[in-house]
């Protein structure tokens, strides 16, 4: 049988649907479930314009927050539309009487009027633009029919759990667990991102996943997350000339002042002097 990525790629291939598979239980980790980063979140133009602001970001977090929950809570398929207007199916994927995993099918556009309702309202509420979302609208698929995006998430269902399951065990240690969160850190570096946020999307205690992310990184969450912030800062210093509170802010820290001391720590010199002394060699 073909990977499921593969089977992901030709269902959508030549149409502008997205679908993503969010597991709660490692249910991707054998490799012919495996499946990149793009397809476990909602990952369309449409929804990174969403996502781009920090308050946008948390928006849309909180909304999968919710869609999850009531997926792990009824354990049935439903629809409906995203704080944005964009309308969606949710299919969860039950084995041994619990949800494992949920799949969704999103990207579509059934009533054009109505989803701009949905942008004009929220864009009110975070103060932001509704006019690169009323650009991103032909980005995204027209459905006539309903009933033709629950009967994809019931295929896409049907076909991974047809797929070899690597069974669960303790030595894995929710190995599969941390590397999302990983992607997470890597994903969103540059807004305001806490352990706290991610853990609910997967339904783990937060001091515990904490513990485990601890334990097989070996450093913190929160120092994983300032590791990327400052290698992309590196990056930033060495090949532009922004300023330096620009890149601060850019890669992700509140303020100037705690950069240039994060930076020191690491580098033991500041930002300035790093660009100096790295351009100088170039």
């Amino acid at each position: 049988m073909q990977s499921l990525q593969t089977f992901l790629d030709i269902l959508t291939k030549g149409r502008k649907l997205h679908i993503c598979v969010h597991d709660i239980s490692g249910l991707l980790k054998s490799p012919e479930r495996y499946l990149p980063f793009e397809y476990q979140i909602h990952s369309k133009k449409f929804c990174n314009i969403a996502k781009f602001t920090e308050q946008g970001l948390d928006f849309c977090l909180n909304a999968k927050d919710k869609a999850n929950n009531k997926a792990v809570n009824d354990a049935n398929s439903f629809c409906g539309h995203c704080p944005w207007g964009l309308f969606e199916v949710a299919q969860p994927i039950v084995q041994d009487k619990s949800v494992q995993g949920i799949i969704y099918v999103g990207n579509f556009i059934i009533d054009e009027k109505k989803t701009k309702e949905h942008i004009i309202r929220t864009s009110k509420l975070l103060n932001v633009s509704p006019e690169p979302f009323f650009n991103m609208i032909n980005e995204c698929e027209n459905l006539t029919d309903i009933s033709e995006a629950f009967q994809i998430a019931e295929i896409v269902k049907d076909y991974l759990l047809m797929l070899p399951f690597e069974e669960r065990s303790q030595s894995s240690n929710k190995q599969w667990l941390v590397r999302n969160i990983k992607h997470y850190a890597n994903e969103y570096y540059e807004k305001k991102l806490s352990l706290k946020t991610i853990s609910k999307l997967y339904f783990v205690n937060e001091k515990y996943i904490g513990r485990l992310f601890k334990n097989q990184v070996g450093m913190s969450f929160h120092q994983y997350l300032n590791e990327i912030r400052l290698k992309k800062a590196e990056e930033l210093l060495i090949n532009t000339d922004k300023q330096i509170i620009d890149i601060g802010i850019k890669c992700g820290f509140e303020n100037v002042s705690y950069f240039n001391r994060i930076f020191k720590q690491k580098y033991g010199i500041t930002p300035t002097v790093f660009r100096e002394v790295n351009r100088k060699l170039i």
